[in-house]
C-alpha cells in the first residue's frame, strides 16, 4: 500500500469511524466516569507512525517523560520505517511495530495485537497531529488517558480523546511537544543536556573516550569549540597559553570557551602562571632537550607543508516519501557544494548520506561531484552502506552538514553540528527547535504557496517546487508569485 492510499484511507475511512464512534464514546464516558489524573500514570505509550524526524524534535519532551520518577515503562508504537529512529534515541523500553508495508491483512493483524497489548493502558500519546485513524487507534485501546492535539480544522477529535492540546500550525511544533511534558508535571530537558545524553547513547558501545587535554592560543574560540565537538563523549581540559602581560585578555577568552562547551570542557587559564616545562607536563608531554630540538627543527623545513585535517562536509539530500518536493536537484546541490567548498582550504571530504532507496540517486551525485571537484575534494557515498545509527555517527564527526528538511537535519542539530538547511514546502519557523548548541544557516525564501505540506493534500505545483529553486539560489529565474489552477 503506497503513501497516497494510506492517506486516502486515513481521511475517508477514519472520518467515517469518527462519526460512528463519537456518540458511543460520549455515552460511555458519562457512564464509566473514569479517573483521568495523569499524575497516577506509571506507563506511557507514544504513537508515531510517519516521520522519524518528529521524534527527534520531541526528544527533549520525551527525555523529560523518561526521567519521571514514577514512570515504569515508556513504549513506542510505530511502523517499520520509523522504528530505527525510536531505537536510536534510546529512551524507549519497548518498541511495538505495526506493519504498514505488507498489505491490509498484516496491518489489521498487527493493529489487533497492539489493541490487546495496550488495552486499558495508563496513557497513550498520539503524536500524529493530522491523522484520523490514529485517533481511532488510540480510542480502541480503551486507554485510560488518550492525549492528542487539535488544530483549527480537527474539531472532530473532541470527545474521542480525554486530553487535547491546541496546536497552532503557524508556530513551532516543538513548543507543543514540550507541552506534553508539562502536562505530566515535567520540564523539557535543555539542549546541552540533550546533546550530552544523546551522544552518550550514540557512542556508549564504541566511542567511550578518555580525558583529552588541549592547549590553545587565546585568540581561538571557534576552533577549540569545533575540535571539542568532534571528540564525541570524551571530557576535555583546555589550557589557554599566554604571557603574564596578557592575562586579562586570556581571562575573557576562557569565559567564552566555557560558555561554548558547557559540561564538555574544563578550561584552565595558564597565563603567566607556569613555565614551559610545566605547561608541557600539563598536557601530558615532556620538554625535549636542546640537542634533540636542533636537528629535529633543521629537518622539518625540508619536508612538505603543514598537513592539516581535512574539512569534513556531510550532505543529506534525501527525505521520506511524505513530501519529496523538499528535495533539491542534482545540479543545485552541485552549485551549493561548490560555494561551500570555496570557503575552505584545499583538503575537503564530502560524505553523502541516505538510505538504500537513495543509493542510485546519490551515485549520480557522486559522479557529478567527482568530476567537478577532482583534486579538490574526496567524495564518499554512504547511501545504503550504513545504518541510521552509523549515519548519525558520521554526522557527529562532521564540521558542517548540508541538508534539507529531514530527520538527519534534526539529528545534526541535536548533536550541535553546524547545519546549512534548505526549505520550501515546509517552514523552518515551525519545525526547527530553538537550540543554543546548534549553529544554523537557514535558506528559505517564502513565496505565496509556501509552505504547502499539511496545508494541501497534494502540492499545488505538482512537483515543480520553485520554492526550493529559490532556496538554493535566490536569483534563480523563476516566478515569485506563481499561481496554480486545479481544473474540475
Amino acid at each position: 500500500m503506497n503513501l497516497r492510499s494510506k492517506l486516502f484511507l486515513d481521511y475517508y475511512f477514519g472520518g467515517f469511524l469518527h462519526a460512528v464512534l463519537r456518540v458511543p464514546t460520549i455515552l460511555l464516558g458519562k457512564l464509566l466516569r473514569r479517573d483521568h489524573d495523569l499524575s497516577r500514570c506509571r506507563e506511557i505509550a507514544i504513537l508515531k507512525l510517519l516521520g522519524g524526524g518528529s521524534l527527534v524534535i520531541a526528544y527533549p519532551a520525551l527525555l523529560a517523560l523518561r526521567r519521571l520518577p514514577r514512570l515504569e515503562k515508556l513504549r513506542l508504537i510505530t511502523t517499520p520505517a520509523v522504528a530505527p529512529f525510536g531505537a536510536l534515541l534510546g529512551i524507549f523500553d519497548e518498541i511495538v511495530i505495526v506493519r504498514d508495508d505488507h498489505g491490509l491483512p498484516a496491518l489489521a493483524a498487527d493493529s489487533v495485537r497492539t489493541f490487546r497489548k495496550f488495552f486499558r493502558h495508563d496513557a497513550l500519546i498520539d503524536l500524529e497531529i493530522h491523522s484520523r485513524l490514529t485517533t481511532v487507534f488510540a480510542l480502541l485501546t480503551a486507554a485510560r488517558n488518550r492525549i492528542g492535539f487539535f488544530t483549527h480544522i480537527s474539531f472532530w477529535r473532541r470527545h474521542l480523546n480525554t486530553h487535547l492540546l491546541f496546536c497552532n500550525l503557524t508556530n513551532g511544533i516543538c513548543d507543543f511537544y514540550d507541552q506534553l511534558a508539562a502536562l505530566f508535571g515535567a520540564s523539557p530537558v535543555n539542549a546541552e543536556v540533550c546533546e550530552r545524553e544523546f551522544r552518550g547513547r550514540l557512542g556508549k558501545d564504541e566511542f567511550a573516550g578518555d580525558l583529552i587535554r588541549l592547549a590553545t592560543a587565546p585568540a581561538w574560540v571557534e576552533a577549540p569549540a569545533r575540535r571539542i565537538a568532534r571528540r564525541e563523549p570524551a571530557s576535555m581540559e583546555l589550557y589557554p597559553l599566554e604571557a603574564a602581560a596578557n592575562r586579562a585578555r586570556l581571562e575573557r577568552t576562557t569565559t567564552l570557551l566555557q560558555g561554548r562547551s558547557p559540561g564538555r570542557a574544563a578550561v584552565r587559564s595558564q597565563a603567566g602562571r607556569t613555565s614551559l616545562q610545566e605547561l608541557a607536563a600539563a598536557v601530558g608531554a615532556t620538554a625535549v632537550d636542546a640537542e634533540v630540538c636542533e636537528p629535529e627543527f633543521r629537518r622539518r623545513p625540508g619536508e612538505r607543508g603543514f598537513d592539516r585535517d581535512p574539512f569534513r562536509l556531510a550532505i543529506a539530500p534525501a527525505c521520506s516519501g511524505l513530501s519529496r518536493e523538499r528535495m533539491l536537484r542534482r545540479q543545485e546541490w552541485l552549485e551549493v557544494v561548490a560555494r561551500r567548498i570555496a570557503r575552505y582550504e584545499p583538503a575537503v571530504e564530502l560524505h553523502l548520506l541516505g538510505g538504500a532507496a537513495d543509493r542510485a540517486e546519490l551515485e549520480q551525485m557522486t559522479i557529478l561531484f567527482e568530476g567537478r571537484f577532482r583534486g579538490r575534494a574526496a567524495v564518499h557515498n554512504h547511501a545504503g552502506k550504513t545504518s541510521l545509527k552509523e549515519s548519525v555517527r558520521i554526522i557527529a564527526a562532521m564540521d558542517e552538514v548540508l541538508c534539507i528538511d529531514s530527520a538527519l537535519l534534526h539529528f545534526s542539530r541535536l548533536l550541535g553540528r553546524r547545519t546549512v538547511s534548505f526549505w520550501g514546502p515546509t517552514d523552518p519557523r515551525t519545525l526547527l527547535r530553538r537550540n543554543s548548541t546548534a549553529l544554523d544557516e537557514i535558506h528559505y525564501l517564502k513565496i505565496p504557496c509556501s509552505p504547502c505540506v499539511h496545508m494541501s493534500h497534494q502540492p499545488p505545483c505538482k512537483g515543480q517546487n520553485i520554492c526550493m529553486r529559490l532556496a538554493a539560489d535566490p536569483a534563480a529565474p523563476v516566478p515569485r508569485n506563481q499561481f496554480w489552477v486545479l481544473k474540475g
